[in-house]
């Protein structure tokens, strides 16, 4: 903003600048900074614990013989793993907002990760007294390429929202392999 102000004999010039504006984004860079290295912190942290818990649990598989003690062992393995990948995925965040993110294929057992899924599940709806159904067509092969960690999340994403939004019945989960993609 400029201003001259004048009376009889003299003239003085103002100029005032608003900074408001300014100091605002420089707050706003310096606590999303201190966000994200508060977020990286508090995952590198929770990342011992659940290793130590995960690791605890495999031992444990290995003595184990009784088939439901050892299925309860494993949905506690598969939780500590997915929670892991969940604290993983708070650090993936940062390469995101860097441009430095990248898909991680690999070659994994469908029928494995949908089973672990399903067995995450099950003791939840069946608290809910609801049912939940697992089918796979025959046609979908047991390996595929893809990013586990991505794929395990979107379907505990859809899953666990079915879970909350059901109220009776139950939920079907269906896996055909789709003509558009065959071949892909």
């Amino acid at each position: 903003l400029l201003a001259t102000v004048w009376d009889d004999k003299d003239a003085l010039t103002l100029i005032l600048n608003d900074v408001t504006d300014h100091y605002k984004n420089i707050n706003l860079q310096l606590a999303d900074r201190n966000k994200d290295k508060m977020l990286a912190m508090i995952s590198h942290e929770l990342r011992t614990p659940l290793n130590g818990i995960i690791g605890v649990v495999n031992i444990l598989k290995k003595d184990i013989k009784e088939p439901q003690q050892l299925r309860y062992l494993t949905v506690c393995h598969n939780s500590g793993e997915l929670l892991l990948n969940l604290v993983n995925s708070i650090l993936d965040l940062q390469q995101i907002r860097d441009k430095k993110f990248a898909l991680k294929f690999t070659k994994d057992d469908l029928y494995e990760l949908l089973g672990n899924i399903y067995d995450l599940f099950k003791f939840q709806f069946d608290q809910k007294d609801l049912y939940l159904n697992l089918e796979i067509s025959p046609e979908v092969p047991e390996q595929i390429i893809t990013d586990q960690n991505r794929l395990r999340q979107i379907l505990i994403n859809l899953i666990g929202n079915a879970l909350k939004f059901t109220f009776k019945g139950g939920v079907n989960l269906s896996v055909v392999v789709d003509p558009v993609l065959e071949g892909y």
